[in-house]
């Protein structure tokens, strides 16, 4: 219950705090027009509706645990891609890819969540929300280091983000 709650609070570094900052990222790191950025925001959330459709497709044919490791590797490759590549359009396309690779994250790590505790979705909630408080802390962090180092290299510390995944579920046993 404690890893469900942790890594979701980490995954959402690289889900709603990514999407908040990715307009600025791409008008002041990559110098997009703030057509191109809004453009950036759209692909983000069109592609992330696409990932949850797939997710729904994906969980027919694979179980949730192999669904979420295979996703955390794919965003561990992406992500740093997407940072690298010059170009916005290329951006722009990892991006959408991005987007579609970490859609089963929050999905499937809340139903873990739920999963470990058998008729207590009420402690479930509550606790997701405490721990939500502390999650909280992410985007304030980015800022900071934003703030302090610039924007491209607070957002480069979010490439730990799909290891830590990767890692917080190494030997977890099947749902």
């Amino acid at each position: 219950m404690a890893r469900c709650l942790v890594l979701l609070q980490v995954c959402d570094l690289l889900l709603d705090v990514l999407t908040g900052f990715v307009a600025v990222y791409l008008v002041d790191v990559v110098h997009a027009t703030p057509g191109q950025a809004a453009l950036g925001v759209a692909i983000r959330l069109g592609a992330g509706l696409a990932g949850d459709a797939a997710v729904v497709w994906a969980l027919r044919r694979v179980r949730g645990l192999s669904l979420l490791r295979v996703s955390a590797a794919a965003a561990a490759v992406t992500y740093p891609g997407f940072l690298l590549v010059p170009g916005t359009g290329l951006k722009l396309l990892l991006l959408g890819a991005l987007s579609v690779a970490t859609a089963p994250w929050y999905p499937l790590l809340q139903a873990r969540l739920y999963g470990s505790l058998p008729d207590a979705s009420g402690i479930a909630v509550s606790l997701s929300s405490a721990a939500g408080l502390l999650g909280a802390a992410g985007p304030l962090a980015v800022g900071l280091l934003a703030q302090r180092f610039g924007l491209a290299w607070a957002l480069a510390g979010l490439a730990a983000v799909p290891w830590f995944i990767l890692g917080g579920l190494w030997r977890w046993p099947p749902a």
